[in-house]
């Protein structure tokens, strides 16, 4: 069952509201002004920052310079950076994806 809703104008929030509480358990289900997806928070009434998705990058910059200097072979540091360093930079990047430049910095 539904336990939440988003909208973002405040008439038809109370309207919805209003509605809701006509069914049975309908004053449960609460109004979300955000949520989070794929460690993303998505905000519904406002612009979404890069904060989550930035400090991805950064962790994934330090990741990658550690690698760099780690004394295993070029294939093994391969499959590290494949199945490690870049989903763990670029997780939750296709929900909200980050700016070219910063991309292209890492």
């Amino acid at each position: 069952s539904k336990t939440w809703f988003w909208c973002n104008h405040v008439s038809d929030i109370n309207l919805i509201k209003e509605q809701l509480t006509r069914l049975p358990n309908g004053n449960k289900i609460q109004h979300k002004s955000s949520a989070s997806d794929l460690g993303h928070q998505l905000h519904y009434s406002v612009g979404n920052s890069n904060g989550v998705i930035n400090e991805r990058l950064s962790k994934g910059e330090t990741r990658l310079l550690r690698l760099k200097y780690m004394k295993h072979s070029l294939e093994v540091k391969e499959q590290i950076l494949r199945m490690s360093v870049l989903p763990a930079t670029f997780y939750g990047c296709t929900i909200k994806p980050p700016a070219q430049d910063a991309i292209e910095h890492i």
